[in-house]
């Protein structure tokens, strides 16, 4: 019981919000293909301070890193009870966004219960993604 006391369940819930938020987006940059690669224009003028990026490699690296953020956010979400599982994949992860009154009729609970299980579900979440990094200690 100590612990349960001893975590800021607001600002845990929050991060955890936060986090899930992202997956939409996250999704649409790790599904980019892949960018093509040009070999370098090579000329005898000398390149400014400036002009040394290349934006292939960073948008790969992008790529790769989103790609590692969802592994990283379905690997939490495997963890999770399945209710919760459910509650937090149709608010934050599949296209259409759902509400508790949606989600609720969906699953056959009242909005107000869809409520109270979401907020068990983000503490849930932010317990087991990254080994417990969102939790907020008071």
């Amino acid at each position: 019981m100590e612990l349960i006391e001893s975590i800021d369940s607001k600002k845990t819930k929050l991060k955890s919000k936060r986090v899930l938020a992202c997956y939409r987006r996250l999704g649409r940059i790790a599904g980019q293909d892949e960018i093509n690669l040009r070999s370098p224009i090579i000329s005898d003028m000398p390149r400014a301070p400036g002009s040394f990026t290349n934006k292939a490699e960073d948008a790969t690296c992008i790529r790769v890193d989103a790609e590692n953020e969802l592994k990283e956010i379905q690997h939490a979400l495997n963890k999770v009870s399945q209710i919760s599982r459910e509650i937090l994949s149709m608010t934050y992860c599949e296209n259409d966004k759902l509400t508790a009154f949606a989600i609720g009729l969906e699953l056959g609970y009242s909005e107000r219960r869809i409520k109270d299980l979401k907020a068990i579900a983000l503490l849930e979440f932010a317990e087991v993604y990254g080994n417990g990094k969102l939790i907020v200690q008071k």
